[in-house]
């Protein structure tokens, strides 16, 4: 297992995100940078960079990352305070969650039911039913 990946990439992350880049340039490589560091952990999930993204905190941030994203508008605006940033991004993992629990679950297990239900009817077609006149024909020819 190689390790480098898991050291450099984040380092060079930390890097150019300290560094004084142009803001175009630090977006750039950070856009870069931090799929990597998802490629590397899925790739060698044993290393310590795979281990801190497993904890519970950040698997469950994880799991409603998109309500977090469907929600992030309303309480990040650049506008508001920066003194009620912690309680706006309070109020954003609390509507996320709500958001997940109580509507993206739920949609989820329906999503699943319809899912099964296509594949039962797809794994056992109706037998197919002749028109009408089909049959009235074959009656006729029967004779």
């Amino acid at each position: 297992m190689n390790p480098v990946p898991t050291l450099v990439i984040p380092g060079l992350l930390v890097a150019v995100t300290a560094a004084g880049f142009p803001p175009a340039l630090k977006k750039s490589a950070q856009a870069l940078l931090l799929p990597l560091i998802v490629v590397s952990t899925v790739l060698q999930p044993n290393t310590w960079m795979g281990r801190i993204l497993e904890l519970q905190p950040l698997a469950w941030t994880g799991r409603i990352s998109y309500s977090l994203y469907l929600w992030q508008q309303a309480f990040t605006s650049p506008h508001l305070s920066l003194a009620s940033m912690p309680l706006r991004i309070a109020g954003l993992f609390a509507m996320a969650a709500a958001s997940y629990y109580l509507i993206e679950k739920p949609m989820i297990k329906v999503g699943r039911r319809i899912l099964a239900r296509t594949a039962s009817k797809a794994a056992h077609p109706a037998p197919a039913v002749e028109p009408h006149h089909a049959r009235a024909a074959a009656a006729i020819d029967s004779d």
